[in-house]
């Protein structure tokens, strides 16, 4: 299994912390990667000396107002 690396932004554009965003992510996760529906996720293109994938992940922590 390839190992996968996230980006997170758990910051405002100001460097405080984004309160309240991401509360559910660490329960939503592990389904992702287990159930496979992390390859429908959006790619960053990186190379990461790390992880073999990056992902970028932005929008479950701060998904687009509707």
């Amino acid at each position: 299994m390839p190992v996968l690396g996230l980006d997170l932004p758990l910051t405002q554009t100001d460097g405080t912390v984004r309160p309240g965003q991401g509360g559910s992510f660490p329960v939503e996760l592990p389904a992702l990667v287990r159930d496979g529906e992390m390859g429908h996720q959006q790619r960053i293109d990186t190379v990461d000396d790390y992880c073999d994938v990056v992902y970028d992940m932005g929008f479950w922590v701060n998904p687009d107002p509707d």
